[in-house]
């Protein structure tokens, strides 16, 4: 699983409390494909940097879990918050995005392209998951600012 409740930090608007409830919904909602991507990512430890933030996804016998910062990380990806709403909206691509310099992956080849593939399939169980959805667009309007629709996270 990704760690601690998403219930516990409802006002939690940060990347790593986002990327934790969407780990979280997409193990409940699409286990089988939580399972796939946490076997793509076994025994790889991928940093993420968006923003001010950093973290690391890493493997473990339940699923993935954001830990903090490693230094044996062989991958990383750096980006900020709105590169990725323009990604997940369809505005840009990740080629258009690297090429502009918004988004950087850093890494061995071969490590590289595993990363790639497991995040294709975070986004395969993401659009299988009813809840991304909704997840998303709150992250979106805590980037902008503005109020949640229904007054939830």
């Amino acid at each position: 699983m990704a760690g601690p409740s998403s219930s516990s930090s409802v006002a939690d608007r940060s990347f790593r409390a986002f990327l934790g409830r969407s780990l979280e919904a997409i193990a409940l909602e699409v286990p089988s494909l939580e399972r796939a991507l946490a076997a793509s990512l076994a025994g790889t430890l991928v940093r993420l940097c968006v923003d001010d933030e950093r973290m690391v996804v890493a493997t473990r016998r339940d699923g993935l879990v954001l830990v903090d910062d490693r230094p044996d990380v062989v991958v990383e990806l750096a980006t900020d918050s709105a590169t990725l709403l323009d990604l997940t909206s369809g505005e840009t691509s990740f080629l258009r995005a690297a090429l502009d310099e918004r988004m950087v992956v850093r890494g061995a080849p071969d490590e590289v392209v595993r990363f790639y593939d497991s995040l294709i399939l975070y986004l395969q169980a993401a659009v299988r998951s009813p809840s991304l959805p909704g997840l998303l667009e709150a992250f979106d309007r805590s980037r902008r600012g503005l109020a949640p629709a229904d007054g939830g996270p």
